[in-house]
């Protein structure tokens, strides 16, 4: 804004010495303005950690970066992780694949009782996500500390 008002001083075409000292004073001004926040974008870019710089200056929007963590990874912790995001980015394209997902493992989660994943993951678990015939698979992988931090989302 103080860029396009200075502009409009410059344009001025009076021709005297004193206009002709503001107009160079203002595009002084200006370049020096324009300097100062290329400079501070600079600044910016370098600040940030640089594993996130890509996401930074990426035009992928948020659901599909969130839907390429579950489709691209084969690690069941990193896929989980889809859960903690917001449900509405990813149900509507990931939802009968996340379904099918969870709904294998929850047998073998049950059978050799793993360390993973935790009494967290299983409280994010939605309901939805499990099969009529694994419901009872889920009540006996979730604990009473499950249920206990699952109670207050109700």
């Amino acid at each position: 804004m103080v860029i396009g008002l200075l502009s409009v001083f410059i344009m001025d075409d009076k021709d005297n010495d004193e206009e002709s000292f503001k107009k160079e004073a203002i595009e002084h001004v200006m370049i020096m303005s324009c300097g100062g926040l290329l400079l501070s974008f600079v600044v910016l870019l370098c600040s940030i950690d640089q594993k996130y710089l890509g996401t930074f200056i990426s035009t992928k929007t948020d659901n599909e970066s969130n839907q390429e963590i579950f489709t691209e990874n084969d690690d069941k912790q990193t896929k989980f992780s889809i859960l903690e995001c917001a449900e509405h980015k990813w149900r509507g394209k990931l939802g009968e694949e996340f379904m099918a997902w969870l709904n294998v493992r929850l047998a073998v989660w049950v059978e050799q009782e793993p360390d993973w994943p935790s009494d967290y993951h299983k409280s994010i678990t939605p309901d939805w996500a499990v099969e009529e015939r694994n419901k009872a698979l889920l009540k006996r992988l979730r604990t009473k500390e499950v249920e206990n931090l699952r109670s207050p989302r109700r």
